[in-house]
């Protein structure tokens, strides 16, 4: 007994332990969720780490997992880079656990990666897929590809050992379980569970990778077999990238396990999963009785299980989604009653299997099926005591109750006041009623949605309410309102005045003497007004247009008996617009568009006046010409003077270095109002040699065809490119119809369909073919077009490499044919046509026979209006709509519904003989419509069609054809000076009235009323010399209650002023080096002999492929006339839909079935704050980076070294034919070789051939000029534009090529670099028709001494024997080895082959292999601290190739000075809103308070004035920055930084502040509006959040002690504001309470917690009862939802909550912000949410001003405030605040909060080497007044390893910074890879094209690289702070060629910058880079073969350039 009594004590001991142990989980659970509904997330986190320890001991897999998921959720708020080391925590976990737990945990590990890119999908979209991981941690810089193929693995880990999986019960994990009720019946297993979570990944639809041509599609019909068959079916898995074929093994893997199931309910909610899923992803076709086959076959083989319903239950659904697709008038009618088979499905499950899942589920869709539905529109302005109608559109009504109200304006203001519905139903039923009436519904029972007409009474004159109520539907109702009348009011706009028309609605008759009342608010703030017209004889009352607006108008006519209300209109202010304009123009032109630096640039100017429309040169005119920069800085200045011809020319040298991008050529008069500008661009770029183009597609294609397209190289100087390399890919897109895009949303991504390589044949052509692969997805019936993108990359036997793209357009149809025909057809005159047009599907002419057969359409008996909605499915009687509705069309027939009638002509066509057809001869047929029809077949025999409409009409006809309302004709298409233009109007309809304005020069001229009945009548208007330009007829009128408004343009054009350029002597090809003569006739619009000035210039085509070069000249302005008359008559003739309510008892059975999954508990990794800043700047554009070379004193200057001069060009400018004086020196090479000096030597290289800019005409009107041809081999554009004194002009344009028998065309690299291998490449072209043999040789001279180094430099021989076929070329090389000490190589390129000889010589500069290389050791250190650094490469430095150059030490002892540098002044700018007025007065009264706070800071400041204090960060320490800020696109913010520095000295002259404030009071005074508020600008709508702004401001002045005492000006204004924001937070909150369904709900919105905010600045304030009341309701909200606002709104509320006396919640949202705040020993105490967004409240600086100003008011804990404020200042060391309201703000908080930073004077100490710094006894070292800055260095020889070791040590209050700079000199090739907290990383990549698309992989040096390859650059970013004006430079081989050229903005992976491509490396600069992790890539092209150094890659933050980092050296070996 005493045994089993200890037994059942232990038993029940372990119970309660078990008991205790569950418990403690489950308690410490809820202290974790207390802490977070607190929002006390360091708490929470302690406790689950907790969680996780004692899980851990314990072995507790579920709660071990659920820690880890709460620890990772808390880690985003609380540590920095949290998703990578999430990612990280998960890993490491799998790495320890075992299956089933590792399972679970791969799981969650895909999900979380598939998480992050969800929220980061478009960065990965733009990154190249890389063939294995680049980082194979740090996942955030993987491509798309990759991170899909890395969610795979997981998800394919986390089904691993399915067997053990299917026995593990998903009960077991419920810790991490989120449960639903009965999931077990369907997922009862873990391994249910995984497999459904990875599903949802495999499932989804994700199209961002580019699939291969074999991509796997579900196309075999197999798939929609039942499941038990679907189980066995083989699935490819060939190809890697597709879900969808691991979705299907996943489904067969679940069906297999459930298949044995003692119950079938899992196994058939799987396979239904799949069926639906296999449905709804299938291209084959008819899958959609596939899918129905195979339900009904399952329902029947469980026909007597309940489950059969689930069958049946989907079988019905899909009847009723078959249903939906129900058209009436489309070609689904058949498909009308498949709703009723659902119910009929239904009720059989029901009936059968009455409490089933299934018959629950079919209850559900039956009722939805019979659900009831209504929509009315009908016509707002109905004809007195006419029949009406409406359009009913209904499913399951069948008869609607009809009442007719009366109802006065007033009532129905009330009535809109209303809410809820039930309240306006009741008070619609007490108004008072006129009229019922019941309305039959047609209901067929087929439960679908149908429309009906319904004629609707009679009415007398008056507004009425229509109330229509379903007679079944007790609770339901519509309603709306109409007006009957029958007068309208038409509003007609003109430039000068507006006009009302008050006409009758049925036929347009004016209305005279009708009373016209108007009121209106003049400029929205004035009271309304009123005004009364009486209407003219036309029924026009005038507006004229003056200073004031007229706004909401609305207008009340009466007339006799009649009477109607209209509205509202808007009459704006008179525009100005002045046609006569009077003013002086110079337009400019260059000789091109394009230029290296230093080049030479040409222009010419002709100036012209212009006055009263005329023209005229301007002679003697004194014009100043400034050549600017991207910066817009002036370069150089001319003073010109203008010729007899208005003309002036000259010449810019442009400046050798500096910034490339757009540099402007700017003329300027200021005597003769003239200020002009050409903009070109200055490019470091590479002249081409040839282009390469596609040949269009002309052969007509189908699909699954074998396309082939022609492409074809061309060099410029007119040889073939034979024997190129071909490198092609080809991508499919699939285009839709434009009306399909209309129906359906398409994302479409680019398949890739094959890749390979060619050649170019003995001509230079290529073919590429391939197979027309459709994409089976798109159904056929859709039309879908498969564009083609065909790409090519052409690489010459030299090794120059171009590339063109060509898309080809395949279809299942392949013609496209088209009848082009006029749209009227004079009768009267011969020789009618018409024009047939054939294309394929790529626009190109494809010849075709066929039929064409013309019918007169057969005209509606009257005359109509169109229908005011289109007809409806149930349409009434056809005679008795006619009756009541003669003169409105039945059906909706526009002509090309309209019936053929009789066949007047039928024909043949056959476009390969002519596209023209002639008709016979009409004459005699009817006047009217005729439709035109063709018929053919493409060449696969499918049927094209097409059909035209065309008008006949006869000059005779004395009304409308086919019972037309209305036509308007003139007599020509256009007139002349004395011409009369007949307008004939015609109408069918009696009586019309039309109201026609005849309109010259902005001005109505003449108004007319044209009545016509059945008739024709004709005016006619003279045409005077005034019309030139032309004129306009408007017209309105209204007939049958529609209104009608056009208007006719009258073509007056004005006579020619064309010269015209004829040539007498040119030649297309010419010989380089050889003199010319060309000569030109100048002949005069007819032909005639002018005295004329001509400029004439040519240029290198090739440039062309950089940017196109075009001459703009249109000296004579010509005034065009266009209309400005606007008739709008919409508000008297419009449909409204009546409102309706329906309310109908329904119920729904089935709740739904959940399914458990794993529980996430709110962790969502990705950048849920993320918001990126593009600062696009598309003023500027910044150059090549400079680098220091190895000589001559550093410490004032940067030198260049990596800047290359002209590389192709080196002839001086004498060389070319211009009559402008060189100014430029060019010394001439040492003579050739003697043996050599039968060769001669092309050595004049320029790009611009000749530029004569004031060529005369001879008295013959000839012009003719002589050069001497220009010596590079290419084409060139010769352009010639000539103009007379009284400004006649003509342009022309010609080509011609320099060439010769035999060319050598060398490909030089840009530079060379010591140290480098280059294979010396040249092809030799020969175009003669024979073959030829003979040597070539390439000469070398050390380009400054002129000594010959060919044989030092050349390994093997100097000369090489070729031979070259007939028009053929061949290539020639030699290695070069590149020795040290070398500055520029002079290369001769010599070919000789019998009597044909070439030669070439030009430049080559030579680069150090030698850089200076900065290395940066920021440092920091806090109150009272001290902390040691190390700069370690210093310190552990072992290269022997290395010097040290410099030691440069910067300390900053006390940085918050430098928030004092930071006050704005904000400067007064014209047309300033309300909101920028005060932000201004703001900003400049805080500023000034601050300022004179503190008597130091005046003192300070003095002594900062004569120093370099003032400058702006980005213009100091240039010298240990990587580039001059005047070679960066951000001079001019330095400027600006630099011009705000210094206005800090206004704010200490309080006079002037004082006046300046009190002037911005009285601004304010004046534009507060009647009722308090502020408009955004003066004269608008008083605007709540303007007003709470500004007020908010003036207390927090209040507050700051800031603001000026007992001032009442402001007291009153702010009194009167607070007294409308009262008002407005009252209105806000009684439309919450009408329209919300629960008070305690959350309901506190921005603005009304910005008004508890405001007010809490104002208690003394008097606030009313039901205000108070309100806030406190507010309050309550306040301290309950507090926890849910943005850390902005916390500190709002907290200082809120605190000044009114609810002190607890103040401190609990104190205390909550630190629990999730962040605290670094750099940064201080900050919140990782606190970042950049589009909303103005969360902007991180506003936000940690205001959390300081919390802290101070309700803590003042000093510790913590000075924490806050060390962000603060950390931010201001990285970013230029810009001169804003909130930059004083984070001023104040710094200085004026928390402890006394600035009263600091003591210096930090500093130990550099454990010798101490003193900066007071170091020599040409000064220490900045304030900040304590000073800068020291240490030369070469003083540098010693100890000295990488620095300690300082910060006494007293605040921080201090400082940096070490280390430069030394280094062998490019040994520089080793270094990072700060900007860290850098750098690879090159080869990039392929693969069958699933671009694919890169890393070059190593086992990679086989040759020239024509695409290199990829790919650096990622890493910044752990956000920085502005950062500065990357890309140093790359001279064997390697940019693809980019032109300088611009562009934007990747989330950021903005400006790309500069120079020589030897690629400059990007980005204004601003966010904190974050960024991938960078761009495209080099390999150029030349050899073994070169890449150089490496660097960066560094201009403003804090102690933050900076660069790669490592590398270098690159290419074969040939």
């Amino acid at each position: 007994m005493r045994k089993l009594t200890s037994t059942l004590v232990l038993i029940l001991f372990a119970q309660l332990a078990m008991a205790q142990e569950n418990n403690s989980y489950e308690m410490l659970w809820k202290t974790v969720t207390k802490h977070e509904n607190s929002s006390m997330t360091k708490s929470a986190l302690e406790t689950a780490q907790a969680i996780a320890a004692k899980a851990k001991k314990e072995n507790n897999s579920p709660q071990t997992i659920k820690s880890l998921l709460y620890i990772s959720k808390y880690a985003l708020t609380l540590k920095e880079d949290a998703v990578l080391s999430i990612i990280n925590d998960f890993k490491d976990e799998i790495a320890k656990s075992n299956t089933p737990t590792k399972n679970v945990l791969e799981s969650y590990l895909a999900n979380l990666y598939w998480q992050y890119y969800n929220q980061n999908r478009y960065q990965f979209y733009n990154r190249t897929n890389t063939e294995s991981k680049v980082d194979s941690v740090d996942f955030r810089t993987w491509d798309l590809t990759t991170l899909f193929h890395e969610i795979d693995i997981h998800f394919t880990a986390s089904l691993k050992n399915k067997e053990e999986l299917q026995k593990v019960k998903i009960s077991e994990f419920d810790a991490i379980i989120h449960q639903q009720k009965n999931s077990e019946t369907y997922r009862p297993t873990l391994f249910d569970v995984l497999a459904q979570t990875a599903l949802e990944f495999y499932k989804s639809d994700e199209n961002g990778i580019t699939r291969p041509s074999e991509k796997f599609e579900i196309d075999d019909t197999n798939m929609l077999c039942t499941g038990t068959d679907f189980i066995d079916l083989p699935i490819s898995d060939t190809d890697k990238t597709s879900l969808q074929s691991k979705a299907l093994k996943i489904y067969q893997s679940l069906l297999q396990f459930h298949k044995n199931d003692k119950s079938p309910e899992a196994f058939i909610e799987v396979d239904l999963e799949r069926l639906n899923f296999v449905y709804g992803n299938a291209v084959f076709s008819k899958k959609e009785e596939h899918f129905l086959t195979t339900l009904k076959k399952m329902s029947d083989v469980y026909k007597n299980d309940a489950v059969s319903g689930i069958y049946n239950y989907n079988i019905a659904r899909f009847y009723s989604a078959i249903g939906d697709t129900y058209n009436p008038k489309g070609e689904t009618q058949e498909n009308q009653w498949k709703k009723t088979e659902a119910i009929k499905i239904c009720d059989a499950v029901v009936s059968k299997f009455p409490e089933s899942r299934g018959a629950l589920m079919c209850k559900d869709l039956k009722t939805s099926i019979q659900r009831s539905t209504l929509n009315i529109i009908a016509e707002s302005y109905i004809e007195i005591n006419k029949p009406s109608k409406i359009l009913v559109t209904y499913k399951n009504i069948e008869e609607l109750n009809f009442t007719a109200y009366k109802i006065s304006t007033k009532e129905l203001s009330q009535l809109d006041e209303l809410y809820p519905e039930e309240k306006k139903f009741a008070f619609i039923k007490k108004l008072k009623s006129i009229k019922t009436w019941k309305s039959k519904l047609k209901n067929e029972k087929d439960y679908q949605q149908h429309s009906t007409e319904l004629i609707t009474p009679n009415f007398n004159v008056g507004q009425l309410l229509i109330l229509a109520e379903p007679t079944k539907l007790t609770k339901s109702f519509a309603y709306n309102t109409i007006q009957v009348t029958n007068l309208t009011l038409i509003d007609t706009q003109t430039a000068n005045e507006d006009f009302f028309q008050v006409v009758n609605r049925a036929n347009g008759k004016p209305v005279s003497n009708a009373t016209v009342k108007l009121t209106y608010n003049p400029n929205y703030n004035d009271k309304e007004k009123k005004v009364t017209f009486t209407s003219n004889s036309l029924g026009i009352i005038k507006l004229p247009k003056i200073k004031d607006r007229w706004y909401n108008i609305k207008a009340n006519i009466s007339h006799k008996d009649d009477y109607a209300s209209f509205g509202t209109y808007n009459v704006y202010q008179k525009n100005n617009r002045n046609n006569n304009r009077d003013n002086n123009v110079a337009f400019l032109f260059a000789d091109r568009s394009i230029y290296r630096p230093g080049q030479p640039v040409y222009f010419k100017g002709i100036t012209l006046n212009q006055q009263n429309n005329k023209s005229s040169v301007l002679e003697n005119a004194k014009i100043t010409v400034t050549l600017k920069n991207v910066n817009y800085e002036a370069v150089k200045t001319l003073e010109l003077t203008t010729n007899e011809y208005g003309s002036f020319n000259g010449e810019f040298i442009l400046p050798s270095n500096g910034l490339t991008g757009n540099f402007t050529i700017e003329a300027i008069s200021t005597t003769h109002n003239i200020n002009n500008t050409i903009y070109f661009s200055v490019e470091e770029y590479k002249r081409p040699k040839f282009t390469t183009t596609f040949k269009p597609v002309t052969e007509t294609y189908k699909v699954n065809d074998m396309v082939t397209v022609n492409g074809t190289a061309t060099a410029f100087a007119g040889s073939t490119i034979s024997d190129a390399k071909v490198v092609y890919t080809v991508k499919r897109l699939v285009r839709y119809p434009n009306w399909y895009y209309w129906r359906w949303a398409y994302d479409d991504k680019a398949q890739e369909i094959t890749q390979g390589e060619t050649k170019t044949d003995a001509n230079g052509n290529y073919k590429i073919t391939f197979k027309a692969q459709p994409d089976n997805s798109a159904k056929k019936e859709n039309l879908p077009v498969f564009n083609y993108e065909i790409s090519a990359d052409v690489t010459d036997i030299n090794g120059e490499t171009k590339s063109t793209k060509t898309v080809v357009s395949v279809g299942y149809h392949s013609l496209s044919a088209s009848i082009n025909v006029a749209s009227t057809i004079n009768k009267s005159k011969k020789d009618s046509v018409l024009y047939v047009n054939t294309y394929n599907l790529n626009g190109q002419f494809s010849a075709a026979k066929g039929f064409l057969k013309m019918y007169k359409l057969v005209a509606p008996k009257n005359t109509k209006r169109s229908r005011p909605w289109s007809e409806p499915d149930y349409k009434i009687d056809e005679d008795t709509f006619n009756t009541n509705f003669p003169h409105e069309t039945y059906k909706d027939l526009s002509p090309r519904d309209w019936n053929k009638g009789e066949l007047v002509w039928s024909g043949t066509f056959d476009t390969e003989k002519s596209n023209l057809i002639e008709l016979p001869s009409i004459k005699k047929w009817t006047s009217g419509k005729y439709i035109i029809e063709l018929e053919t077949e493409d060449k696969f025999g499918l049927k094209v069609t097409d059909k035209a409409i065309t008008s006949l009409f006869s000059p005779a006809d004395n009304t409308t054809a086919d019972k037309e309302l209305f036509d308007i004709q003139i007599d020509k298409n256009s007139y002349k000076i004395g011409d009369k233009v007949q307008v004939k109007l015609l109408s069918a309809a009696a009586p019309l009235n039309i109201t026609l304005f005849i309109e010259k020069g902005n001005k109505i001229v003449d108004t007319k009323l044209i009545t016509l009945n059945n008739s024709a009548k004709t005016i006619t208007i003279p045409v005077t010399k005034e019309d030139l330009g032309g004129f306009a007829i408007s017209y309105s009128f209204t007939a049958y209650n529609s209104f009608v408004f056009g208007s006719k343009q009258i073509n007056v054009p004005y006579p020619s002023t064309s010269l015209q350029i004829e040539t007498l002597t040119f030649r297309n090809k010419i010989e380089p080096g050889t003199d010319e003569t060309w000569e030109f006739k100048i002949k005069g619009p007819k032909g005639e002999k002018v005295a004329a000035e001509v400029l004439a210039s040519m240029y290198d085509a090739s440039l062309d492929e950089f940017r196109s070069h075009s001459w703009y000249f249109s000296p004579i302005y010509q005034n065009h006339h266009y209309s400005s008359v606007r008739s709008n008559g919409y508000r008297g003739f419009y449909n409204e839909s009546y409102r309706v309510i329906i309310d109908e008892d329904y119920t729904y059975y089935y709740k739904g079935q959940g399914y458990d999954s794993f529980n996430w508990y709110n962790l969502r990794i990705g950048n849920s704050y993320y918001n990126r800043r593009s600062l696009a700047k598309s003023s500027s554009s910044p150059m090549s980076m400079s680098m220091k070379e190895e000589s001559g004193d550093l410490d004032d200057s940067i030198e260049m070294d990596e800047e290359i001069v002209v590389v192709e060009e080196i002839a001086s400018d004498d060389d070319m034919s211009s009559p402008v004086e060189s100014k430029k020196d060019s010394t001439p090479p040492a003579p050739p070789k003697k043996e050599k000096e039968e060769v001669k030597i092309r050595k004049n290289l320029q790009e611009t051939a000749f530029f004569f800019p004031d060529l005369k005409t001879d008295k013959d009107g000839n012009v003719s000029f002589s050069f001497n041809t220009p010596e590079a081999l290419t084409k060139w554009n010769l352009q010639l534009l000539a103009h007379t004194k009284n400004l006649e002009s003509g342009s022309s344009y010609l080509q011609t090529v320099t060439q010769k028998e035999l060319m050598v065309i060398p490909n030089a690299p840009r530079f060379l670099r010591e140290g480098d291998q280059l294979i010396f490449s040249t092809k030799i072209a020969n175009i003669t028709e024979k073959s030829l043999t003979g040597a070539a040789e390439l000469q070398l001279k050390d380009a400054v001494t002129g000594k010959d180094i060919a044989t030092d430099l050349i390994t093997g021989d100097l000369e090489h024997k070729f031979s070259v076929d007939a028009k053929g070329n061949t290539q020639v090389s030699w290695t070069l080895e590149i020795p040290k000490n070398l500055q520029a190589v002079q290369y001769t390129v010599i070919a000789k082959a019998g009597k044909f000889s070439d030669g070439e010589q030009n430049l080559l500069p030579v680069l150090t292999n030698r850089m200076l290389v900065t290395e940066t050791l920021p440092m920091w250190v806090r109150s009272n601290q001290t902390k040691k650094f190390s700069l370690d490469k210093l310190k552990n430095n072992t290269s022997k190739t290395l010097t040290n150059h410099k030691l440069s030490l910067e300390i900053t002892s006390n940085p918050a000075w430098y928030a004092v540098q930071a006050l704005p002044y904000l400067m007064e700018y014209p047309h300033e809103c309300n909101e920028q007025l005060f932000s201004r007065y703001y900003a400049n009264t805080l500023a000034s308070h601050i300022a004179n706070s503190n008597p130091r800071i005046q003192e300070v400041f003095k002594q900062w004035a004569n120093s370099d204090a003032l400058l702006s960060n980005l213009e100091k320490n240039q010298e240990l920055k990587s580039i001059l800020i005047q070679e960066t696109p951000w001079l001019r913010d330095a400027q600006s930084e630099t011009e705000q520095k210094k206005r800090i000295a206004l704010l200490f002259n309080l006079n002037k502040m004082k006046s300046e404030q009190d002037n911005v009071i009285r601004k304010l005074q004046n534009s507060q509006t009647n009722k308090g508020g502020w408009a955004w600008f003066k004269g608008g709508k008083e605007n709540r959040y303007i007003t709470q702004h500004i007020i908010t401001g003036f207390g927090h002045l209040g507050k700051l002690n800031a603001l000026k005492k007992n001032d009442k000006d402001v007291a009153k204004m702010i009194e009167k504001a607070i007294s409308y924001l009262d008002k407005e937070f009252i209105s806000e909150y009684e439309y919450m309470k009408k329209h919300s369904k629960n008070l305690s709900h959350d309901h506190l919105s921005y603005t009304q917690m910005h008004y508890l905010y405001m007010r809490s600045f104002y208690l003394d304030v008097k606030i009313s009862k039901k205000t108070q009341e309100i806030i406190e309701y507010y309050k309550g909200q306040s301290k309950k939802y507090w926890t849910k606002r943005s850390l902005y709104s916390k500190g709002l509320l907290a200082l809120y909550l605190f000044r009114i006396d609810e002190d607890a919640t103040a401190k609990k949202i104190l205390k909550s912000l630190k629990q999730n705040s962040i605290t670094s020993d750099e940064l201080g105490m900050y919140w990782k949410e606190n970042t950049n967004s589009w909303y103005w409240y969360q902007a991180p600086i506003e936000t940690q001003s205001l959390l300081i100003e919390a802290f101070s008011e309700i803590e003042n804990d000093t510790e913590t405030i000075d924490n806050l404020k060390i962000w603060l200042l950390k931010n201001k060391q990285t970013n230029q605040w810009k001169t804003t309201k909130a930059t004083t703000e984070a001023v104040y908080a710094l200085l004026l909060q928390g402890s006394d930073w600035l009263s600091v004077t003591d210096a930090v100490e500093v130990l550099v080497g454990n010798k101490q710094i003193d900066p007071s006894k170091l020599e040409n070292v000064k220490v900045e007044a304030g900040t304590g800055y000073y800068k020291t260095s240490w030369n070469g020889t003083e540098i010693e390893s100890d000295m990488a070791d620095v300690q300082i040590t910060k006494k007293g209050n605040g921080i201090a910074w400082g940096a070490l700079y280390w430069q030394y000199f280094e062998d490019l090739d040994k520089i080793t890879s270094a990072k700060t907290p900007l860290k850098l990383s750098k690879k090159l990549f080869l990039k392929k094209n693969t069958s699933t698309g671009e694919q890169i992989s890393e070059i190593t040096e086992s990679t086989k690289l040759v020239v024509g390859d695409l290199v990829k650059v790919r650096i990622e970013l890493k910044a752990d702070r956000a920085m502005e004006f950062v500065h990357m430079k890309d140093m790359r081989a001279s064997g390697l060629e940019p693809l980019n050229v032109i300088s611009r903005y562009k934007w990747q992976d989330g950021l903005g910058y400006y790309e500069s491509t120079k020589d030897a490396s690629t400059n990007f600069f980005f204004d601003y880079l966010p904190k974050g992790v960024f991938v960078f890539e761009y495209d080099l092209r390999v150029n030349n073969a050899g073994n070169f150094s890449n150089g490496i890659t660097t960066i560094q933050s201009m403003y804090a350039p102690e933050f900076s980092s660069h790669s490592e050296g590398v270098r690159v070996s290419i074969d040939k």
